[in-house]
């Protein structure tokens, strides 16, 4: 299902806990609507966890060996420290407002943050240990299992919402 433009007011408003105990008609209306947006997040992160872990075995299986020139070494820095920043932020603010979209964005963004602290990791590594230039790949693939897990978990938690939504709306 899709997100339709009429649904977006009900969909904003559903999404506050007082919303959802004030006015059930609106409730009804707009909880089919949410379907696309509630499954999107999930298939991206499962289509993102292939990706990486193509990016990393193909990398593996060329042997390339890292190398990260002073531009690369801050930048990687930097987005690692401003996603991991963002991660914490997300994190306490996904808890506060029991938003489930904030911590999963919280998640990706304490990735992105791993990924690019790894960059650094892998490229150190290498040049005091020419023989450990399987680390980057390895990393990958292992950021990928984890972003793959949680993705299926994500959307193996969406199954009992959307039965619920449909039961709701059978009973009236």
């Amino acid at each position: 299902m899709v997100l339709i433009p009429p649904a977006l007011p009900c969909a904003w408003v559903c999404s506050s806990r007082r919303g959802l105990k004030r006015d059930p008609e609106l409730v009804r209306r707009c909880l089919p609507s949410l379907g696309g947006s509630v499954l999107c997040p999930r298939v991206v992160f499962i289509l993102s966890s292939l990706c990486i872990m193509g990016k990393a075995i193909h990398d593996l299986a060329t042997k390339l060996l890292p190398e990260v020139d002073d531009f690369l070494f801050s930048v990687s820095i930097v987005s690692g420290l401003v996603c991991v920043i963002l991660a914490i932020i997300k994190f306490m603010l996904g808890k506060v407002l029991t938003s489930r979209a904030l911590i999963t964005d919280g998640f990706n963004s304490m990735v992105g943050g791993i990924m690019g602290f790894s960059i650094l990791i892998s490229a150190e590594v290498f040049k005091h240990e020419p023989k450990v230039w399987y680390l980057d790949g390895t990393i990958g693939v292992i950021i990928g299992l984890v972003i793959l897990a949680y993705g299926v978990k994500l959307l193996k938690d969406m199954v009992p919402r959307v039965r619920q939504t449909r039961n709701y709306e059978r009973f009236e």
